[in-house]
């Protein structure tokens, strides 16, 4: 941060950030947002590498797609894809 007249926020995803603005917003503090940036790490070699994390996602087969392009933008390596039947009952 440039200035001492601020708060530097850490979180696990735009969902943490999110909610984080919104509560300081209800509570009618004043607010600038930067754009957010992703915290590196160094590994046992001292290169620095991103975080990663693993996740696991059940939705209906006719989503796929939008969750497929979503997750590609973030650049996710997909490394099992499972199709299951089920039906719905109304």
């Amino acid at each position: 941060m440039d200035t001492t007249d601020g708060y530097k926020v850490s979180g696990r995803g735009e969902l943490h950030y999110y909610r984080y603005y919104e509560n300081m917003r209800r509570m009618k503090d004043m607010l600038g947002v930067s754009k957010p940036q992703v915290i590196m790490k160094k590994d046992e070699n001292g290169q620095l590498v991103e975080p990663v994390e693993r996740v696991i996602i059940t939705l209906p087969e006719k989503h796929s797609g939008t969750v497929i392009n979503k997750l590609n933008i973030r650049r996710a390596q997909k490394c099992k894809v499972c199709l299951q039947k089920t039906t719905m009952l109304n």
